[in-house]
């Protein structure tokens, strides 16, 4: 039997992962620079460029937008029992009220750093 290698081969360094980086509680490294903070949560740009995924990425679903109120609301990293309910419908359709709001300040604040 014969297999055909693949011309791709990587290995992604979790300890430098956007994704695990806005993911724990801890503050952002300072050898991470401002302009590598995109996303709310996760990153996925390594998702992006996976040869696997072409088909899959022209398959994304609407946005999901956030008001100036509610993201207030989210900066102030109230717990998801204190949400108003059109913020909850939000968040749960993003699946991100369980692991992602406690993180929710530290990620957006990020974002509008590299902006400012």
């Amino acid at each position: 039997m014969c297999q055909k290698k693949r011309g791709y081969r990587f290995l992604i360094d979790n300890e430098i992962c956007l994704t695990r980086l806005n993911e724990i509680e801890e503050p952002f490294p300072d050898w991470l620079p401002k302009s590598a903070h995109h996303s709310v949560y996760g990153c996925y740009k390594c998702q992006d460029v996976c040869p696997k995924n072409n088909t899959i990425l022209s398959n994304i679903s609407d946005e999901v937008c956030f008001n100036e109120e509610e993201t207030e609301i989210l900066l102030t990293g109230v717990k998801r029992a204190q949400m108003p309910e059109n913020l909850l419908i939000k968040v749960k359709e993003l699946g991100i009220e369980d692991w992602c709001l406690k993180n929710m300040p530290k990620n957006l604040k990020a974002i509008f750093d590299n902006v400012s």
